[in-house]
């Protein structure tokens, strides 16, 4: 049902423009990270210590990344035939945005209710989504065709 090489492709450049991503949108926000007061919401995977994050934290959220590309890229191989559009970029942001819209925002607004976070943080993790999402689904339909 997957093609293991696409899903491949795609989810090892998305875990690349992800990983970019989310760096600059670290030094953008490393005044909330850097918040003492913030410390305990973060995981002892992330932050064991007052500091930056240990390797093995990378690790994972490498592999996770990937984890979380190849279901998306797999869910365009099986519902992308369905979106209508008039190109490959329309059908792209319209898959991407779907997705964003599904799971994105939903999970930015759950983390809003339930954890003790600057609101402009989850707003900047939000932007990021909609942008690897929208990017992603543009990915998803020029490497899947």
């Amino acid at each position: 049902m997957c093609d293991l090489k696409k899903v491949g492709i795609i989810s090892i450049v998305m875990m690349i423009i992800g990983q970019i991503a989310w760096t600059l949108e670290t030094i953008v926000d490393m005044a909330h990270y850097a918040n003492p007061a913030y410390f305990g919401v973060w995981s002892k995977l992330m932050m064991p210590t007052a500091g930056a994050p240990p390797t093995e934290f990378f690790i994972v959220s490498v592999v996770v990344s990937l984890i979380g590309w190849a279901i998306f890229a797999c869910a365009y191989s099986v519902f992308g035939g369905a979106i209508k559009a008039k190109n490959e970029l329309e059908k792209g942001v319209k898959f991407g945005g779907w997705i964003f819209l599904l799971a994105t925002l939903p999970g930015s607004l759950s983390m809003y209710m339930l954890f003790n976070l600057p609101a402009m943080l989850l707003v900047s993790w939000t932007i990021v989504g909609l942008v690897l999402n929208l990017v992603a689904g543009v990915l998803a339909v020029k490497v899947m065709k």
